[in-house]
């Protein structure tokens, strides 16, 4: 873990300096030290991938460069700043790890969209659907269990994922970082910090460390992930990003929402409720059972 600062007035100093240009539109490649288009960029075809042997089919982008990461085979997580809209709704998603090993394209339901609100407010965390179920050559994502407290985060190395600056839908940068999370007061904190409101987890840019990144504007709702019994777990999504002012000097940070902060709400939304006519008709059928069962022996 690399220290930063001790001061929350430090910290909201270098916000109002640094931070707030993640809504933009796409225009910036995620800045990752010592870049190489062989280890870095997902389509590349290389074997020289740093994200090879994962999973990466169930992060999709639209034409306009707005990222979904599924959580099931309808619903994704993105941001509330810059999701999926009408008109920008066809998300594609690459099967392999290269341009030449296909694609499906799928709508997004703009019908619907839950912003998920917190005890902050409003967050950058925004739940979307697609209009059909994704094929099987599609993965879903689980969101990373934090267990009982978030800061169990600090310190764990991730993979991130960011805009490469290729043409429409051809954007997949990966490269890594440690969730730096400083005792709360530069990570995971229930606090609102310019559009992240609630838990959010902070990586600092280090570019003397192989493959560090640095969010910039084309980002915004691309997900970090973290291995997690040999799988990827989605752990957050961009949502700002900046330089912070310290006594020794200025650190570039990048802050994600914490989606596993939120996992249980999430889960909440996403998982069906049985209709009540379903689950009276289920104890229909066992009371009927029960009693067959006993004249049965009865008899």
């Amino acid at each position: 873990m690399r220290p930063l600062v001790k001061s929350a007035i430090l910290f909201a100093f270098g916000i109002c300096l640094g931070l707030g240009s993640m809504p933009s539109r796409l225009s910036a490649a995620l800045q990752v030290a010592s870049y190489d288009a062989n280890v870095n960029e997902r389509l590349n075809g290389s074997a020289n991938f740093i994200g090879a042997g994962y999973d990466w089919s169930g992060v999709g982008q639209t034409s306009d460069g707005r990222w979904v990461t599924m959580i099931s085979d309808e619903y994704f997580i993105s941001v509330g700043h810059y999701h999926p809209v009408a008109g920008t709704d066809n998300v594609r998603f690459y099967l392999s790890d290269s341009l030449s090993g296909g694609f499906e394209d799928y709508t997004v339901d703009t019908s619907f969209g839950i912003q998920l609100m917190t005890d902050q407010g409003l967050s950058d965390i925004w739940i979307g659907r697609l209009t059909s179920a994704t094929s099987s050559n599609i993965t879903s994502y689980g969101i990373l269990d934090p267990l009982t407290d978030p800061n169990e985060l600090e310190g764990e190395n991730a993979f991130v994922v960011g805009n490469s600056g290729q043409g429409a839908y051809q954007n997949f940068r990966v490269g890594t970082n440690v969730l730096d999370l400083d005792d709360g007061i530069l990570g995971v904190a229930e606090r609102s910090v310019s559009v992240v409101n609630g838990w959010s987890a902070t990586a600092v840019y280090d570019a003397d460390v192989l493959y560090d990144t640095f969010f910039q504007s084309g980002d915004s709702g691309a997900p970090t992930f973290i291995v997690n019994n040999g799988v990827l777990e989605l752990v957050g999504v961009h949502s700002v990003a900046g330089t912070i002012t310290l006594p020794g000097g200025d650190e570039q940070v990048s802050i994600d929402s914490l989606v596993s902060g939120y996992r249980q709400e999430i889960l909440g939304i996403i998982t069906p409720v049985p209709e009540p006519g379903g689950v009276v008709l289920v104890l229909g059928a066992a009371v009927f059972l029960t009693l067959r069962r006993r004249r049965t022996r009865s008899a």
